[in-house]
């Protein structure tokens, strides 16, 4: 038996021929490989704070953020992979990292089906759980040992050897199992969808993410399977392109599913009528254009003014608090009065509803019709001022006989306007 070199060159044989480097020696391939997961999961991190601003109270966001967290767990740990100096920490390392790429299938399986539309599917507990099952046996199949089994040395850093047992290939068959069906159900958006917007988002989706997938299936899962380790998996690097694509897209269309939900913002924008979306605390949360028109407000200033701020009370004096009218079945045609900015009373035709979810309440939806047109047609009628004067001044006799025609003619006008 030959003697271990010694001295500050040594090299520690390994039995597939690489060899150890000591910790301090740290070549321009393995300063590259440690600075692209750093940045990686760095932009993951960015990403995951981006996409939950953007859209803070929707699944969908929920979703994509969930996927870019086990991106982020997998490069980070990449790194400390990379970066350790003995054996026994690099496979440390490696089962921590199975927390990201081993997990990652299931939130982009529901990412894909969330932004399909399939937002039932999707939306039940039930299905999330099972779908995770997958996901939390691989990570437990890691850790006993059963998938990445051993790794080497290499001048970038440390490859990997898969198991020679079928639970790699049982792996492989889950991730592109869940990776593929949520594309298909992405492309198949792409096809039919009849927005524009829509089309073109979806191919950014399927396009970036079947061309990041299939490159870094290449370099961690198809090179160590046949042994050659002279290119590093790097496919937790390479899948940054499909999630720079998704934030582009949030960024340049808006994340969006093709479901009636997400169209309510637009919706709202275009009516008519104002609207006000309030929390159960009696705080605005929102409020659409007719409304900042109406009480001359804009939106920043809406946003967190308590209802009973904007509301005049009934003008019969019955009510003065707007969230006490509507704290609990809420409010069906009712006239009221709200405030503007100036303090000037606007007479509305209000209308509530409370918005509930496993019988606790989220919040209220509030819409106000803008009386003043109505109220001044009616003036103008008792006033005479549509050829009527005669009947309302009492040419008819009675004064109670012109009073129950006015009245009349008051439905009349209200049928005519509404």
């Amino acid at each position: 038996m030959q003697p271990m070199p010694t001295g500050a060159n040594a090299r520690a044989e390994r039995p597939n021929g690489t060899t150890a480097r000591p910790p301090h020696d740290m070549g321009t391939a393995l300063l590259i490989n440690i600075s692209a997961n750093l940045l990686a999961s760095a932009a993951y991190v960015a990403l995951f704070v981006y996409v939950v601003h953007k859209g803070p109270t929707r699944l969908l966001n929920w979703f994509c953020a969930s996927m870019l967290a086990t991106f982020a767990v997998w490069s980070l740990s990449f790194m400390f992979f990379q970066a350790s100096p003995t054996h026994d920490a690099a496979m440390s390392w490696l089962s921590i990292s199975s927390l990201g790429w081993a997990t990652f299938p299931a939130p982009a399986l529901w990412f894909f089906l969330g932004f399909a539309g399939r937002d039932r599917l999707v939306a039940r507990p039930l299905f999330l759980v099972l779908s995770s099952l997958p996901a939390i046996a691989f990570v437990y199949l890691q850790w006993a040992g059963h998938l990445i089994v051993d790794c080497a040395r290499q001048p970038y850093g440390w490859s990997y050897a898969w198991s020679a047992s079928s639970s790699p290939l049982v792996f492989v068959a889950y991730y592109v199992a869940y990776v593929g069906a949520g594309l298909f159900f992405v492309y198949a958006t792409a096809r039919t969808a009849k927005l524009k917007r829509i089309r073109r988002q979806a191919w950014l989706i399927v396009i970036s993410a079947a061309v990041s997938l299939a490159l870094g299936s290449v370099t961690n899962v198809v090179l160590p399977f046949l042994s050659i380790a002279s290119v590093p998996p790097v496919a937790q690097v390479v899948v940054l392109v499909w999630a720079s694509a998704v934030a582009y897209a949030i960024g340049r269309y808006g994340l969006m599913a093709v479901t009636p939900a997400l169209a309510a913002g637009a919706i709202l924008e275009t009516m008519d009528d104002a609207v006000i979306l309030a929390g159960p605390d009696g705080r605005v949360i929102t409020a659409n254009r007719a409304c900042r028109e109406l009480l001359q407000y804009t939106e920043p200033e809406l946003a967190g003014m308590e209802l009973e701020a904007i509301a005049a009370g009934h003008p019969d004096g019955e009510a003065t608090s707007l969230r006490a009218a509507l704290a609990d079945q809420g409010v069906r045609s009712r006239t009221a009065a709200l405030l503007d900015k100036a303090g000037d009373r606007i007479p509305v035709m209000l209308g509530a509803a409370r918005i509930d979810e496993d019988d606790e309440p989220l919040g209220v939806v509030v819409t106000a019709h803008d009386m003043r047109d109505h109220i001044a047609a009616e003036r103008a009628l008792l006033q005479g001022h549509l050829g009527l004067g005669p009947a309302l001044r009492g040419e008819h006799g009675e004064r109670g006989q012109a009073q129950v025609g006015a009245r009349r003619l008051v439905r009349r006008v209200r049928q005519h306007l509404a």
